[in-house]
């Protein structure tokens, strides 16, 4: 051990015991299969799912008004009342005061609120147009929700330009000015400005669209910028620290794998390498501002189950280990951060519709990978979720401290071993605390 790694061992926390936990980590399934949900974080650390449809091969598609919670402590779903309507492709939303927002899905004008204290639903104002499924809702500055696009699902085929805004204040919704472009599946974020950007999504004809436009929030006017590079559909957008604005993910018209970032002051998008980019993907800011792309696909070709990690600092992207999702991959499951910056997973469509969950850790290592060999003084290196953080290396076997080190601003650590490990097979576990632990076994050889 390094003279460094001893001055810094009195301070350090020891991590749990061996095994330590995973970077994907089953839970309890779901009381019931959920596709086209929605999955919202709550003030108290849980997490509600709403809705959704639930699908077998030979029986009818049962659309959804049960709802559960999420318990992070003891990794379970506890069923609660139902919505006063079944809603698929419905949209979800935090408000200020704790309760949840749930609008839209399956041609409703009704919207609905959850009240986390009371257990129960209760009907709020209805929407001034039926905005159908799979339209997009962000929460604004003000506390207000904005709804937008969306597809019918009855009748003749037909996309949505309409947007209105939600305020908690009044329970009522107002109609502001429609978009340019009718669109559902569709990437919308507020930009620094306070101003609102979509793009992609299904679009005119029912095709991809690269198009997009951008919502001046002092005039009410809609005003189209320039195109991205690819047509995209179902892909996420993410508010960058510089103001920029990247979109990525979803299903792109030629297979590409790349991300594009919208400059404001330019007006131009560019394009930067992902590594997963034309699939079904769920997406999820952490709370170090790494995005966590989940790769699903339910696709007889495409089966593979991976998630990356995209840092907007360094705009590089890293596949880290694939989703333990067995014995079928579901194609855009539900995520959702949670207070302690884990990621819950949960759902997504294969046939019969999924109940599984699974919670993501926002520390795991990057060397040694498991089962892989080193030499003799192996270097352990990691990320964590938490920047300037100490980090201890122990003997999983043994409980020794083997080195310790700290993360660094972005929540990189790397440690070299100080002294010569024998050769054989090791298990070693890395700890950010008592809560955030991995064990790795691997390989150390003479080379």
């Amino acid at each position: 051990m390094s003279q460094e790694s001893e001055s810094q061992n009195s301070t350090l926390p020891a991590p749990n015991q061996k095994p330590g936990t995973p970077v994907w980590s089953h839970n309890r399934p779901m009381n019931e299969g959920r596709y086209l949900s929605t999955l919202t974080p709550l003030q108290d650390g849980t997490a509600l799912a709403a809705g959704g449809i639930y699908q077998t091969l030979h029986e009818p598609t049962i659309k959804l008004k049960s709802a559960e919670i999420y318990d992070p402590v003891h990794g379970s779903w506890k069923q609660v009342a139902d919505m006063n309507h079944a809603r698929s492709g419905a949209q979800a939303a935090l408000l200020p005061n704790g309760t949840v927002l749930v609008a839209a899905g399956t041609d409703l004008l009704e919207s609905e609120i959850y009240d986390p204290q009371t257990q129960a639903w209760r009907l709020t104002g209805a929407l001034n147009f039926s905005h159908g499924l799979s339209p997009t809702a962000i929460s604004l500055s003000d506390g207000k929700v904005m709804l937008a696009g969306g597809i019918a699902e009855s009748g003749d085929p037909r996309l949505f330009e309409a947007v209105e805004i939600y305020d908690p204040e009044t329970a009522e919704w107002t109609r502001i000015n429609d978009m340019n472009e009718g669109r559902n599946l569709f990437a919308m974020i507020r930009m620094e400005d306070g101003n609102v950007l979509v793009a992609g999504g299904q679009g005119k004809n029912f095709t991809r669209t690269n198009t997009a436009e951008i919502l001046d929030r002092t005039t009410g006017n809609w005003t189209s910028i320039a195109p991205m590079h690819h047509r995209r559909i179902g892909c996420s957008a993410f508010l960058l620290p510089n103001g920029d604005v990247m979109v990525a993910g979803g299903m792109s018209a030629g297979g590409e794998s790349e991300a594009e970032i919208y400059n404001p002051a330019t007006g131009e998008w560019r394009l930067i390498p992902t590594l997963t980019g034309n699939t079904t993907t769920s997406s999820v800011q952490l709370k170090n501002g790494k995005i966590l792309f989940v790769v699903g696909a339910y696709d007889p070709i495409y089966t593979l189950p991976v998630a990356e990690l995209f840092d907007p600092v360094t705009e590089q992207a890293e596949r880290i280990t694939d989703i333990p999702f067995f014995p079928k991959v579901p194609s855009s499951p539900s995520a959702a951060l949670l207070h302690d910056g884990s990621v819950l997973v949960a759902g997504g469509y294969t046939i019969p519709t999924t109940n599984q969950a699974l919670v993501f850790s926002p520390f795991f290592m990057r060397t040694p990978k498991a089962n892989s060999t080193t030499g003799l003084r192996p270097t352990y290196s990691g990320i964590s979720l938490y920047p300037n953080a100490p980090v201890v290396v122990i003997d999983a076997v043994t409980d020794k401290l083997l080195d310790a080190t700290r993360t660094d601003g972005q929540g990189n650590w790397s440690v070299t071993a100080g002294q010569d490990m024998k050769e054989g097979m090791h298990a070693v576990q890395a700890g950010i605390s008592e809560k955030w632990t991995i064990t790795i076994v691997f390989t150390v050889a003479n080379s």
